[in-house]
């Protein structure tokens, strides 16, 4: 399983405290996506900051898988997978 970077989880949790206006540091591995307001289009504007910051291009099954994460660690873990299997690619 891909270790999840500093730099990674630092890039998801500031888009979703500014997407979610809520202060970064109430965000943890924990912290339920539906509970703090996570939809459709929060998840897009994030897939579009991680997809250029790693400069990789998710599939549209990736991008589902991505959206059935229930917590900030399970979605980390996803994108650290396919980020990993960009990167051998």
């Amino acid at each position: 399983m891909p270790l999840v970077t500093e730099a990674l989880r630092e890039l998801v949790v500031s888009t979703l405290s500014a997407a979610c206006n809520l202060d970064a540091q109430t965000i943890d591995l924990q912290t339920g996506l539906a509970d703090i307001g996570v939809d459709s289009m929060i998840m897009a504007t994030l897939l579009t900051f991680v997809e250029a910051e790693y400069m990789c291009e998710f599939s549209q099954q990736q991008i589902l898988q991505f959206l059935q994460a229930e917590s900030v660690g399970q979605l980390l873990q996803e994108l650290s997978q396919a980020i990993s299997a960009a990167a051998v690619t």
